[in-house]
């Protein structure tokens, strides 16, 4: 067995191992398989009515015995017809196992997981941490044709508009108490509500996915977080979907608690009202003073951004003496304006991938 410090707080865990190694079970298998199951909550395992086929990305003699020993249990399936698919879930017992076993893992193997990490900037990271965080602190992005963006441009209106349903700002008040071993509690800090307007919209830029698509592989080959297909309520696969515990959620807060995205804040703010604008004919000069002041930008920036596109034909300068419900100014030639927001779209990538 490792040392006292692996196992330090997981009583649970050391049993079940020797438990499972006394039978001569490779103990190791069946903890990679209840890791992946507990950072993904539910996995398909079978599929059709008639013939059954089985589609589970783990070994039926591995659901088994997790199965023997509760950890997971059948879930709810999916579909009807040759689309019905069945899952295995996670039990509370199993969550309580497999939050042991991550933390076990993070901690054999601290040095190449650190040294993989180096590799990617902290501000890649930190878009990655608020664009997919659920309210139970974990991660969850999803790359299927529900959330991949139809247009090259991020509809930031219809994001803003989740975001108040949802409320995702309060989930960072409430810590979890093993937090505590990879971060100061004191450490983690509620971002500004912009910040996640700004990562959720970067996550689904074409242009930034990439890097986000490579960093949760990254996350999946450390044992970090699994990748699956992604599945509709009636049944059918439709892309696939990155999920993590709460304990990778942990290991990138420790890495990103101090980050600041200031510069990037202001252009992606600006940006923003170029993109309301493009995507709303009913977007006002209200919704823009609203947008500047929750980015903190001042009004004289947005005059003199326009000031720009005027002298080259793409806007009219700003509606100074317009009343509020009137619009902010007027687009001349829209598909200058769509590269203009691609380009600065594309240089504020640059700012969150390049090395810190």
């Amino acid at each position: 067995m490792p040392n006292d410090f692996t196992f330090k707080g997981l009583d649970e865990l050391k049993s079940f191992i020797l438990e499972l190694r006394s039978q001569g079970i490779n103990a190791e298998n069946v903890l990679n398989s209840l890791r992946f199951i507990y950072a993904a909550n539910s996995i398909p395992y079978m599929r059709d009515v008639t013939k059954r086929y089985f589609i589970s990305p783990i070994k039926e003699e591995m659901l088994d015995i997790l199965e023997n020993y509760e950890l997971i249990e059948e879930g709810r399936a999916k579909g009807s017809g040759e689309d019905r698919t069945y899952f295995k879930t996670i039990t509370e017992f199993g969550q309580k196992l497999g939050s042991q076993a991550f933390i076990k893992h993070i901690r054999e193997n601290t040095n190449e997981i650190e040294a993989n990490l180096e590799k990617f900037s902290k501000k890649l990271m930190y878009i990655a941490l608020l664009s997919s965080m659920e309210k139970d602190y974990s991660l969850h992005y999803e790359l299927t044709s529900l959330s991949l963006p139809r247009d090259l441009i991020p509809d930031v209106g219809h994001i803003e508009q989740l975001e108040e349903m949802k409320e995702e700002i309060k989930r960072w008040l409430k810590p979890i108490d093993y937090f505590q071993e990879y971060i100061e509690i004191e450490k983690i800090k509620t971002p500004p509500k912009s910040y996640i307007i700004f990562a959720k919209a970067m996550s689904q830029y074409k242009e930034c996915i990439n890097y986000l698509e490579k960093f949760f592989n990254t996350l999946c080959g450390l044992g970090l977080a699994i990748m699956q297909d992604y599945y509709t309520s009636s049944g059918h696969p439709i892309g696939k979907e990155y999920k993590a515990p709460p304990e990778t959620t942990a290991l990138l807060m420790r890495k990103t608690f101090d980050v600041k995205f200031d510069e990037e804040i202001e252009m992606f703010g600006l940006l923003s009202i170029l993109i309301k604008s493009i995507k709303s004919r009913m977007f006002n000069k209200s919704e823009a003073k609203r947008t500047l002041n929750e980015f903190g930008i001042s009004e004289e920036k947005l005059i003199k951004l326009l000031d720009m596109l005027a002298e080259k034909g793409i806007t009219g300068k700003y509606n100074i003496l317009g009343a509020d419900s009137s619009p902010p100014f007027l687009i001349l030639n829209k598909e200058a304006l769509k590269d203009f927001i691609i380009q600065g779209l594309n240089e504020i990538v640059l700012k969150i991938v390049k090395e810190d």
